[in-house]
């Protein structure tokens, strides 16, 4: 099995038949204290990855039926504006520097587009 990343945690290649442990992700120590996180296993199968075991919610002392907002929910909203901004100031700044490198281009003389 080639390495995965499943949006949570990276894994690793694997052989067949092989089990592969992995401790909870340090992003759940925010929410949670040392002693709740566990590990994750995931197999090698002849059909690839299987889905983890225990789940996440479990081994991670991730709580999915928290309906009110909390400290975990407003990481996860903080996490998802930070990178937001991050991919707008990166496009924006790509635009810009495309604006500004066709510019100078464009008024280039002895490119053939000026004029005689």
């Amino acid at each position: 099995c080639p390495g995965m990343w499943d949006n949570i945690t990276c894994w690793p290649n694997a052989d067949y038949g092989d089990v592969i442990s992995v401790s909870c992700p340090g992003f759940f120590r925010i929410i949670n204290s040392d002693d709740v996180l566990g590990i994750i296993y995931r197999n090698c199968t002849s059909e690839g990855w299987s889905e983890t075991f225990p789940h996440y919610y479990d081994a991670c002392g991730v709580d999915e039926n928290i309906t009110e907002i909390d400290d975990q929910d407003l990481y996860y909203v903080s996490v998802k504006a930070l990178y937001t901004v991050g991919y707008s100031t990166s496009l924006v700044s790509l635009a810009i520097a495309m604006i500004i490198l066709c510019r100078f281009r464009a008024s280039q003389p002895g490119t053939g587009g000026g004029r005689s």
